[in-house]
């Protein structure tokens, strides 16, 4: 799924606007450009890249004293079959980028809908969070490293997991001693049990022996 990724301001002094967002949002300054098209700087809040800018070309037909939000960047998975996908939808081609092995910013420029521009990269702007992983590739990616994962065989550490699986559950310290005390404290109460069991049948209560106690002579008529 593509994800909003670049925004682009135009205005008159990027030095002082781009000062002004640092101190205020606490934005990190990314990157700085004078090229072709602009002169400006980049910033970033870890998710959006913040483009504020001093265009050098009218790229939207409102002249060049235009200020305010210029366009905005959209990241895909992939570029080509977005931009055709555009183009299908009555998008228009404005330009790509001129430097094919620059990574970070935007690769092509199109127009949406009342001349609305708009960028298109599927390499991630400087600073800007990447596309999420499909839950195919956490899946693959996943399953990779449970396999580099598996040790090799005749490796000593199945033999020592099958060692202490046979020795039962591994505890902490603190949690064998309350264990331990446990298993005490039942023994001591089995055998207070058994004791008090002992007695009662001693003292005849239960169970008694009529030979080892008689019963007591009875009143003369």
């Amino acid at each position: 799924m593509a994800k909003l990724r670049h925004l682009a301001i135009a205005c008159k002094d990027p030095d002082k606007m781009a000062d002004f967002y640092i101190k205020a949002f606490d934005f990190q300054l990314v990157r700085s450009n004078d090229g072709p098209l602009a002169y400006g700087h980049h910033l970033s809040d870890g998710t959006i890249d913040l483009a504020i800018l001093r265009f050098k070309t009218d790229q939207i037909g409102r002249g060049m004293d235009f200020t305010g939000m210029h366009h905005f960047g959209i990241l895909v998975e992939d570029l080509d079959k977005s931009a055709k996908k555009v183009a299908g939808l009555g998008g228009k081609h404005y330009m790509d980028q001129s430097e094919p092995e620059r990574v970070g910013g935007f690769e092509t420029k199109m127009y949406g809908p009342e001349g609305v521009l708009f960028d298109i990269a599927e390499h991630p702007w400087t600073g800007t969070e990447p596309l999420p992983e499909t839950v195919k590739e956490a899946a693959d990616k996943h399953g990779a490293v449970s396999r580099r994962s598996r040790p090799r065989r005749g490796c000593i550490v199945p033999f020592v997991l099958r060692s202490l699986r046979r020795q039962g559950p591994i505890f902490p310290r603190h949690q064998r001693l309350k264990r331990r005390t446990n298993r005490r404290n039942a023994a001591a109460t089995h055998a207070r049990l058994q004791g008090r069991a002992r007695r009662i049948r001693t003292m005849g209560i239960s169970g008694a022996s009529p030979r080892r106690f008689p019963r007591p002579p009875c009143a003369s008529p």
